[in-house]
C-alpha cells in the first residue's frame, strides 16, 4: 500500500525509481527498500506502457536547401496575446527558409481559415 500510494498515487504522478525511493525514505522503513520499489517499478502497468525502452526515431534527415526566394515557407501562430488597440489578439508568423525573411501579420483568433489564406497569399 505504500509503495502504491508512493508511486501510483493521485498527486505522485508515476515517479521513478529514485524520486519514489527518496519519497518513501523520508517516513519509512521497509527491510530490502531498494528492491522492492525496483520491483513495484517495473511491474506498474502505466510505466510500462509510458516508459518503454525502445525508440523509435531513426537517423536525422536534413532539409534540403532552398533554391530561391519565397518558394519554402514556414508558417506558425502566435496565441494568447493581449488585444491591441486594432482589436487584433493574434500573430501569424511567416518565414521564408532561404533569405530568413519573417512577416509578422496580426489577426483574429476569429477569422477562419479562408481569411487566413487570404492573408497568406496576400
Amino acid at each position: 500500500m505504500i509503495l502504491n500510494e508512493a508511486h501510483d498515487g493521485v498527486l505522485s504522478g508515476h515517479f521513478g525509481r529514485d524520486k519514489t525511493l527518496a519519497l518513501i525514505q523520508e517516513k519509512f522503513y521497509l527491510p530490502k527498500m531498494e528492491r522492492e520499489v525496483m520491483r513495484h517499478i517495473t511491474r506498474s502497468r502505466t510505466c510500462l506502457i509510458a516508459k518503454t525502452r525502445a525508440q523509435n526515431s531513426g537517423l536525422y534527415t536534413p532539409l534540403s536547401v532552398p533554391e530561391a526566394p519565397w518558394l519554402e515557407v514556414s508558417m506558425d501562430f502566435v496565441v494568447g496575446l493581449p488585444k491591441t488597440l486594432r482589436n487584433k489578439d493574434f500573430v501569424m508568423v511567416v518565414v521564408d527558409r532561404f533569405s530568413k525573411m519573417a512577416h509578422f501579420i496580426p489577426c483574429n483568433k476569429t477569422h477562419d481559415a479562408s481569411y487566413i489564406s487570404d492573408l497568406y497569399l496576400k
